[in-house]
């Protein structure tokens, strides 16, 4: 059993792809950009804590707990604007990095003629061909209408669901792919 077909990968499609390589390392930065925010506000804070709490009485915590709550309310809202910012900021950064990326490349946009068997992938364009062997797959990642083959940890070969006749047959692919590659 085999599969033989064709397509183009879109700028689109490789934006998409970016993305995807880039989520972890985008969650990892967010995650330190709050623990470090945790950590500006704990230290602002903790000396007002251990001076009242070591010489009021529980009533006089209570409503020093309520006062310091009510003064973190502009930090927090200050800690969300300054999030959205950084995500934004991060967003529009890997889309101008994965446009430059795709334009740079100038056989992107070229099609590319599978063959899809048993034994090997073999993709062929107008500047070379390739055969893969299971040994070369790092893994297979499926993404909405899209089939992603890693070779390596940021280069992964692309299969949209529309390069094959149906979506039966993208189906059958999927199928074929994770048992013999997976």
């Amino acid at each position: 059993m085999g599969y033989d077909f064709k397509g183009t990968i879109s700028e689109k499609d490789f934006i998409v792809f970016g993305r995807l390589i880039s989520r972890k390392r985008r969650i990892i930065i967010y995650c330190i950009y709050c623990v470090i925010m945790l950590y500006i506000n704990f230290r602002r804070f903790t000396p007002i804590y251990i001076e009242y709490w070591s010489n009021s009485s529980f009533q006089e915590q209570l409503y020093i707990i309520g006062w310091n709550i009510i003064e973190l309310v502009p930090h927090f809202i200050w800690f969300l604007v300054f999030s959205a910012i950084i995500i934004a900021l991060d967003y529009f950064l890997c889309l101008y990095d994965m446009k430059k990326v795709y334009r740079s490349d100038k056989t992107a946009s070229n099609e590319i003629h599978f063959i899809i068997t048993e034994e090997h992938i073999c993709i062929e364009k107008n500047t070379g061909s390739r055969k893969i062997t299971k040994e070369h797959i790092r893994k297979i990642q499926f993404y909405k209408d899209t089939i992603y083959i890693f070779l390596a940890i940021n280069n992964a070969i692309i299969i949209k669901k529309n390069f094959l006749k149906n979506e039966k047959e993208y189906d059958e692919l999927k199928v074929f792919l994770n048992e013999k590659y997976g």
